[in-house]
Parts: structure tokens; sequence; C-alpha cells
């Protein structure tokens, strides 16, 4: 039992394999076909070029085919991965617009043409393919009845371009794809002004086919393009031709072209194969005006043989010239069938149609949406890259407001600095004038030696006293000699008195000097400040020492200025130990003086290098709260 259900189950499950097998041929026709194509291709046995021949080939013969888009998607791969493929582009495209036709999809086919005709402005020079109204003035002269309006405005807009045809041609400039349809929307065009009786128009466009035929003969395209043209020049005479009513000639013509169709084998199968068909109708057609039902009833049963499920159309065409040989034959009732059934078909290529614009106008409505919502993002974008301008505007003000600020008072720094440079060395010249002057009042004393001849004076005098014998006269060089000493002492006196008073002057200048230069450098509206100065310790200072220890705040002063940020200092100067002390603290922004940026010590080395030369120390304390430095000079 166990063994007849297993059985079972694998025929079930082969039965299924096979019917999937079969569908999937039957709903992919060719499929087989595509995929031996791209595994050969994948292996490496063709190159890019045989691969696009064997895949075009392919298409042809399954241009209905509702999966060619999918079958082609390797073809399209290899078309956009190099420049020169870019022909192949433009007819992949064209491949697509001929599927969407022969599956009633026209607005995609125009869609398809219109990228197909984006593909071909890529290569120079650009010449209008025509594909697009072409294949307008084909679907707008399926009924061949009506639309005349829209098929003319149509036709209008490229007849002057089809003039210029000719003397292009010859000018080399017009690929072959642009002369087949030129010759393809002449004819559609002759057939048009026929059914208006346009002979008038019907001549002219016979006329441009001619020339645009000559041109080709001096500038020969390929064998199978130059035969289709000839195909269609034929059918624009045979139009002219039956407009005349000239049915022999007009035979002819058909003879002519048939010829052309059933013995030139490099005529693309598809093409060809829809041309004959059209020939058998206008063969049909021509015998039916004749009155010659049994040559007609011929050429339906060879149309009937020449039906290809791969071809376009949809076999409405078939019946309808049935139905039209039947009545004629007066066999109304197969005749009304065949109608019938025509009908059924178109309404149901109506309802096709009608489901595709409905398609078509959801996504519209669904593209209109889409554009809503991009245009909202644009404007919110525009929005946004409006506000970034004025910010980024606004930033960029600000910055070089701040650069101008700072650079205004980087200036404004380094002018003050100059000037308390300036200020430094008038400081020290008035220093050194005050103390050049004590020097000079000494040194008039000095040069009036009035010290030393008042010692000789007395020396000389007590001399006399020793050898003198007469008391009288002794008494009276004693009180020379008295007065002398006194004048001697009081010289002194005098002597040591502007030397004090000189020092004290010079000990007040420095002092002030200070004063001066922290005034200027921080004034008091910007800076609290404390400055102490014990003059007693400056007496036993030398006169040089003072001028560099003027030098030293000078520098300290700058450093401030220039770095500090501070808006609290305090300097005070005394003495401790035989050494006079500086010692000078600020609030502003601290430092560590062992690691600074390349430029920024410079100051900082100047001020060692000035306590220095004169034998102090320098010791630096910085942190957040400030930095504080103490000057240590011996005395």
């Amino acid at each position: 039992m166990t063994k007849s259900l297993l059985l079972l189950y694998k025929s079930l499950l082969s039965a299924i394999v096979i019917l999937c097998m079969a569908y999937t041929g039957f709903a992919q026709p060719g499929r087989n076909e595509w995929n031996r194509l791209n595994q050969q291709y994948k292996t490496g046995k063709l190159n890019d070029t045989t691969y696009f021949h064997n895949a075009e080939r392919l298409a042809d013969l399954f241009l209905k085919d509702g999966f060619l888009k999918e079958n082609l998607e390797l073809y399209k791969k290899i078309a956009w991965s190099k420049k020169q493929y870019q022909p192949y582009r433009v007819r992949y495209y064209s491949f697509l617009a001929n599927n969407a036709t022969f599956t009633s999809k026209d607005g995609a086919a125009i869609y398809y043409l219109q990228k197909s005709e984006e593909a071909l402005k890529e290569s120079q020079p650009y010449i209008n393919s025509l594909n697009e109204p072409r294949h307008l003035l084909t679907i707008y002269g399926k009924n061949e009845k009506g639309n005349y309006e829209r098929r003319k405005e149509i036709f209008v807009t490229i007849f002057p371009f089809l003039k210029t045809l000719p003397q292009l041609i010859l000018n080399k400039n017009v690929p072959a794809n642009t002369c087949t349809n030129a010759m393809t929307i002449l004819n559609i065009a002759s057939r048009m002004y026929a059914s208006l009786n346009d002979s008038g128009m019907v001549k002219e466009i016979e006329n441009i086919s001619e020339k645009i035929w000559k041109s080709l003969q001096k500038e020969y395209l390929t064998q199978d393009k130059m035969q289709q043209c000839l195909y269609l020049y034929y059918q624009v005479r045979y139009t002219k031709t039956l407009m005349q009513r000239d049915y022999v000639k007009a035979k002819n013509i058909l003879d002519s072209s048939y010829i052309i169709i059933q013995t030139d084998t490099t005529i693309r199968q598809v093409w060809a194969r829809s041309a004959e068909r059209a020939l058998l109708r206008k063969y049909i057609d021509l015998f039916i005006v004749q009155g010659q039902t049994e040559r007609s009833k011929h050429y339906l049963q060879l149309l009937a043989q020449k039906i290809n499920k791969n071809d376009p159309g949809d076999g409405r065409a078939q019946l309808l010239y049935t139905a039209k040989v039947n009545a004629i034959d007066n066999n109304f009732k197969v005749a009304y069938q065949d109608l019938l059934q025509a009908y059924e078909i178109n309404d149901s290529i109506i309802n096709l149609k009608t489901a595709d614009i409905n398609n078509n106008l959801y996504a519209q409505l669904v593209a209109e949406q889409k554009q809503e919502e991009v245009m909202l993002l644009q404007a919110q974008k525009h929005t946004r890259n409006i506000l970034i301008i004025i910010a980024s505007f606004t930033a960029v003000t600000c910055i070089i407001y701040l650069v101008i600020r700072m650079r205004r008072k980087e200036k404004k720094s380094n002018k003050k600095i100059e000037e308390l440079n300036r200020l430094t060395q008038i400081e020290i010249a008035e220093l050194t004038m005050k103390s050049d002057r004590i020097q000079r009042k000494m040194g008039m004393e000095l040069h009036n030696d009035i010290a030393g001849q008042l010692v000789y004076l007395c020396n000389f005098i007590d001399k006399e006293l020793l050898d003198e014998p007469d008391n009288k006269q002794a008494k009276r060089l004693q009180d020379i000699s008295n007065l002398a000493r006194a004048t001697y002492q009081e010289t002194r006196n005098k002597s040591h008195e502007w030397y004090v008073g000189g020092l004290k002057e010079e000990i007040a200048s420095f002092s002030e000097s200070v004063h001066k230069l922290a005034a200027y450098a921080l004034p008091e509206e910007q800076y609290k400040k404390t400055i102490e100065i014990d003059d007693t310790s400056l007496q036993k200072v030398s006169y040089t020492i003072k001028i560099e220890l003027l030098r030293i705040v000078q520098e300290a002063f700058v450093n401030i200025l220039k770095h500090a940020e501070a808006d609290k200092i305090s300097l005070y100067i005394y003495d401790e130990d035989n050494m006079i002390l500086l010692q000078i603290k600020d609030n502003g922004r601290g430092f560590d003086p062992r690691h600074l940026p390349n430029g920024k010590g410079i100051g900082l080395q100047s001020l060692r290098n000035k306590i220095k030369d004169i034998g102090g120390t320098l010791d630096i304390h910085s942190a957040k709260e400030g930095t504080e430095i103490f000057v240590a000079i011996p005395v």
C-alpha cells in the first residue's frame, strides 16, 4: 500500500513539473532560445557584436512576446557598457516600441520611440529618425476613413524636412532608418490625401518620393534598406495610379513590388511579411474594384496562408476582407459572421485600450501627485537654501566684522605698544638727564676744587703755626685755620646735601615713570591697578639697574596687553636679602610657559634676556586664574 502511494506521489509530481514546464514555455515563447543565447555569451562563446546580432534576430521572431523586455535585459546591459555601443541603445528602444505596437500598447510605443530618439541624439551629427511621426501616422491611420485633421497636422509639421531630404542624402548626412521612415510616411500620406481626393498633394508626394529614391541610388545604402525604399516608392506610385483609375498600370506596380518581397532575401523577414500582407490586401481591393471576385478569392486565400502569430495584427483585417469578398459573392451569412467576429476582436482591443488609458490616467494621477510632492520638496528645499544662504551670509558678515574688529583692536594695541615703547624711552631719557644733572652739579664743585684747596690751606696754616714764634701772629693764624676748616666742613655738608637731594629726585623720577607707563598702558576705566614701590629700597640700586627695571616693567605691560585679557593688575617693587624684587600679577588668561606655540614666546624670551643681562632671575607662575611673575636682581 505504501509503495503504491509513493508511486502515485511521484507520478503526480512528474505531471506537475511537466505542466509547469509546458506553462512556462507557453507563457514565454522562445524562452529556451533566449536562455541558450545568454548562456553562450556568459560562457564566452559569443563576443558582444555576435550576441547583438543573434539577440536582434530572436527579437524579430518574437516581437509579440509579452516578456520581450525581460529577455532583452542582457542586451541592454551590454549596450550601456561601452560608449561605442550607442547604436544598439537606439535599437533596444526600437524593439520595445515595436513590441508595444504589436501588443496594441500605443502609449508605451510612443514612449519607447521618444527614448530611442533621445539615445539617437547622443550621436553627432544628429538627424531626426522620424520614428515618432511615422508611428503616430500609423496609429491615427488604422481607420483610413477618419482622423484626417490629426494626421494632416502631423504630416504638415514634418513635410518641410521631407523636402530637404534628397539634398541631405546627397550630402551623406542621413541615416538609413530616416530614409525608410521618410518613405513610409510619404506612403501613408499619399493614401490619406487620396482618400480626400487631393490629387495635387498626392502628385507632390510622389515627386518627393521619386527625388529621394534617385538620391539614394547615388548614395547607395545597404541592399535591404534600398529594397525597402524602392518598395515604398512603388506604393506611392500605386496610390497615384489607382486615383487615375489606371488599373493595368496599378497591377503592374503591385507585381513589381511583389517581386521585391519574394526575391530579396536581405530584407528583415518581419518587415517582408508585413509588406507582403499589405500587398495581398491591395490585390484584393484592386480586383474587387474591377469586379473580379474569383481573383479576389485567390489572393484572399494567399493572405490567409501568410498569417503568423508573431507578426503584428489581430486578425481583424483578414476577417474584414473575407467578409467583403463573401458579400460580393452573395454569401451574406458568412460575411455577417466574419464581420461580427471582427467587431468582437475590435471590442476586445477597445477594452484593452480603455484599460490601458485608465492605467495611464492612474499613472498620470500618481505622477502628478509625485510632481506636487516634488514641487513641495523643491519649495521647501528652496526655502531651506534661502535660510542657509541668509545664515551663511550672516555668519560670514559676523566673521568679517569680528576679523575687522580684531584687526582694529590689534592695530590699536600695536599702536599703544609702540607709544608705550616711546614713552618708556622718554622716561629713561628723563631719568638719565636727572642723573646727569646731579653729576654735573657735583662736577662743577669739584671742578672749582674747593674742597681740595681748603684742605691745602688748612694744612699750610697748621705748618705756619708750628714755625711762628710770635704768639699774636700765631693766634691770627689759628683764627684763619679755624675759618678754613669751617669753610671746608660747610663745603662737604653742601656737597652731601646736593648728592642726597639729587638721589631722592632720581628715585622719585623712577616711581613717576612706572606710574606713567601704567597709566598709559592700563587705563583706569579698563583696569583696576595696585602699584606699590619701596623708594627706600631703590637708594642702593644703580642707575643702570633702574633703567633695566623700567624696561622689564614695560615688557610685562606689553605681554598683558597682547595676551592676558586681564582687568586687574598689581605691581610691587621692594628689597629683601640684598635683592631688589619686582612682582607683577594679573587675573587674565593663563598659559603654560613650557609649551608655547611657535611665535608666541618671543615677548617672554625677550623678558628673560633682559633680566639675565643684569644678573637677575625670572620665575613665572601661571594658571587659569591668571599669571604672576617674580624678578629678583642682586644689588
